[in-house]
């Protein structure tokens, strides 16, 4: 069972990746905004959020 195939069939394997992803993309737009603490994790939220449906609507 190699990681093609995984990823394949296994639905929850490929939300936990898109999720990974995406909460890293956010982390670093977090981390690079300027602003207070609920602007950068709102910023992060949204853009988190916007990453992870254009993930799954992608690979989708």
């Amino acid at each position: 069972m190699g990681l093609k195939s995984t990823w394949q069939d296994n639905q929850q394997v490929r939300r936990a990746v898109m999720g990974a992803i995406a909460g890293s993309i956010a982390g670093i737009t977090a981390a690079s905004l300027d602003g207070g603490l609920f602007y950068r994790y709102g910023v992060a939220v949204f853009i988190g959020i916007v990453v992870f449906v254009a993930l799954k609507l992608l690979l989708e």
